[in-house]
């Protein structure tokens, strides 16, 4: 009976570090979910983010008018170096030619910007002793910037 006992012993040893390790395993497969949980509580926020970037992107415009900004710089192959053209005149012609050219003026730091009609327009750039740049083609589009920049690099009129 002595060694019935010892024999029995070992296996309720062994039945009892088995159940350990059973046990053991349970919060590893918690912590598996719990990490699960997270991860998809984290892809919900940022598809809700996203939907709000994508909302946010969807706003109605209320006007037909877009902004056309830009600089002007006197890149003339004579000079020793580029700079900004200052009190640039800058003219706009719809494509169509159904109205009158858009006429403004840069700064004294050649730069531009200025509220324009949707539509696509034929650009050029002169500068007051009359230099010019090339046409330019600009699209704008209602609620949106475009940006270019002119180049003067030819005076037909001989310069300064």
């Amino acid at each position: 009976m002595r060694l019935l006992m010892l024999l029995m012993f070992p296996i309720a040893i062994g039945c009892s570090e088995g159940n350990k390790t059973t046990d053991t395993a349970e919060p590893e497969a918690d912590a598996d979910a719990d990490a699960d949980a997270d991860a998809d509580a984290d892809a919900d926020a940022d598809a809700d983010a996203d939907a709000d970037a994508d909302a946010d992107a969807d706003v109605d415009c209320d006007t037909d008018l877009g902004t056309f900004s830009g600089d002007v710089i006197r890149a003339l192959m004579w000079e020793t170096e580029e700079s900004p053209q200052a009190n640039a005149r800058l003219s706009a012609q719809i494509t169509d030619l159904s109205d009158s050219p858009l006429v403004f003026v840069a700064d004294d730091e050649g730069l531009f910007s200025t509220p324009m009609p949707e539509g696509e327009y034929r650009v050029l750039a002169t500068s007051p002793d009359s230099c010019e740049s090339s046409y330019e083609t600009v699209n704008v589009v209602a609620c949106e910037t475009v940006t270019k920049t002119f180049r003067i690099t030819d005076c037909p009129d001989g310069g300064r």
